[in-house]
């Protein structure tokens, strides 16, 4: 029996690093396949480009015609930047940024922080695999949100060890963090937003908690110096308090993915998962009051705008692991449970460990093939480079993004992602256009002479039918078609 023991005692790290590798290893092979979904990625790369070469921010957009030409509003300049240093190296530099950050996020800082709320590591390992798959692929996407998320965890760090300090040392050190996240984030992505508006929870709940306790308003007033810290760094940007004034009109032209309410019903498994970890966490009240208010906020927000879900998600993760630990004591109770639980403990603490999922993400990243969606037309990009347009071009929003990292704009698009620089009303003439409604008077009326689109797609099945169009060049994916010269 002793023997047995003791080659258990042995064995134990080895089936811990066992768990983290396996555990890792099918997320990290599913990261790749779904990096470049979206074809943001490409127009983010180039306007880095165009920032680093000219050593200043644009004013005003060089890469369509048919945008407002307004003031140019560059809000996510940073993470423009990194994509295009990453990118001197190819789409694999940008696209292994984004696995770093990815994994850094989920298999770090995330899994760490449930470990501080004493946690189950086992249990917490689960969870995080499923709030990747839950919200699998846009969590993996090569977007700005990727920082986004990153500074949403930290920035969740510091509130949960601000509600109960050790010392006042460390409330110092709180607000320091805050601030440095929020000069971080606010340069980075537009949902920097979203880190105030958690802060803001966090001080509602610490006002209601004083309130209780009575005479005490020290928690009350910690969070007030975190969110005034907070507020006051996410003015250090190129446009200062203007770019909370665009924050809050973004995107109100067109109805994006972020702006679309979650559709429970068709979401199936998915939605379910996500109103169960509500319901833990509300379930789990009394203990975390604040952190049940403030899930409760980002489910809403989740609920209202579809792709916030996923700050819900990585914001329950840790509270639902603890939870979870408390509802199920085998964990603690069984020997052998405890002690392969204790091994992973110390390994997810230990200095080293970072490197473990990072290395798995890197091979995985080689071993798996970047999927570029055919929503991107490549081969035909080829085409007009060759053969260039003989006037103006109409393409998919999706098409322009690539055509502009591409052609670095000297062909010019129609509409690209960008929607803030374009007019609501042209916005809404575009989608019809390209269901193959009123798309006339819409190619007319802007001197449109070739088109690039899907070769599925209604519009291009009615430029077919069209005597004044013809078909110079297809493919599987697309097709160009220019108007006849009568």
């Amino acid at each position: 029996m002793l023997i047995s023991e003791r080659w258990r005692d042995k064995l134990s790290p080895f089936a811990a690093l066992l768990v983290i590798a396996l555990s890792w290893s099918v997320l990290a092979c599913s990261i790749p396949r779904a990096q470049f979904k979206e074809s943001d990625t490409f127009w983010l790369i180039e306007v880095g480009n165009k920032i680093v070469h000219d050593f200043a921010l644009p004013t005003s957009d060089c890469y369509s015609y048919m945008s407002n030409h307004g003031r140019w509003i560059v809000y996510q300049w940073l993470t423009e930047v990194i994509f295009s240093l990453s990118n001197r190296a190819g789409l694999i530099g940008v696209a292994l940024v984004g696995d770093l950050i990815l994994t850094y996020t989920l298999g770090v800082l995330l899994l760490r922080q449930a470990l501080k709320f004493e946690a189950s590591p086992l249990v917490s390992i689960f969870l995080i695999a499923i709030t990747f798959f839950a919200t699998y692929p846009d969590i993996a996407t090569l977007r700005p949100q990727l920082f986004s998320f990153a500074c949403f965890v930290l920035l969740h760090g510091v509130a949960e060890t601000a509600w109960a300090p050790a010392e006042r040392r460390s409330l110092r050190r709180q607000v320091f963090l805050s601030a440095l996240i929020g000069v971080a984030w606010v340069n980075l992505h537009a949902s920097f937003a979203l880190g105030a508006g958690l802060l803001f929870v966090y001080l509602l709940a610490a006002l209601i908690s004083n309130l209780k306790e009575g005479g005490n308003y020290f928690r009350t007033k910690t969070f007030v110096a975190i969110l005034v810290s907070y507020l006051l760094s996410s003015l250090i940007n190129p446009y200062g308090f203007e770019l909370w004034n665009f924050v809050a009109r973004l995107n109100n032209n067109f109805e994006t993915q972020e702006m679309k309410a979650l559709d429970f019903v068709a979401l199936g498994p998915y939605g379910a998962i996500y109103i169960l970890l509500l319901l833990v966490m509300l379930a789990n009240f009394k203990r975390k009051p604040q952190a049940a208010i403030a899930g409760l906020a980002l489910f809403v927000c989740g609920a209202t705008h579809a792709r916030l879900i996923i700050y819900f998600c990585l914001f329950a993760c840790p509270h639902v692991s603890r939870a979870v630990t408390e509802f199920l004591p085998t964990l603690r109770t069984n020997r052998l449970m405890a002690q392969l639980d204790l091994s992973l403990a110390r390994i997810l603490n230990a200095w080293f460990f970072p490197i473990i999922p990072v290395a798995i993400s890197i091979i995985a990243l080689f071993v798996q093939p970047m999927l570029v969606p055919r929503s991107l037309p490549l081969r035909a990009a080829e085409y007009l480079a060759l053969h260039p347009p003989r006037g103006r071009l109409f393409s998919t929003a999706h098409a322009g993004s690539y055509l502009m990292y591409r052609f670095h704009g000297l062909i010019k698009v129609f509409m690209d992602p960008r929607l803030d620089l374009y007019d609501p009303a042209l916005c809404a003439r575009f989608a019809a256009a390209l269901h193959g409604d009123h798309w006339r008077e819409l190619l007319l009326e802007n001197n449109v002479r070739e088109t690039l689109l899907p070769v599925n797609s209604p519009l291009q099945s009615e430029l077919q039918k069209s005597a004044d169009w013809s078909e110079i060049y297809s493919d599987n994916d697309f097709a160009i078609s220019t108007l006849r010269d009568h």
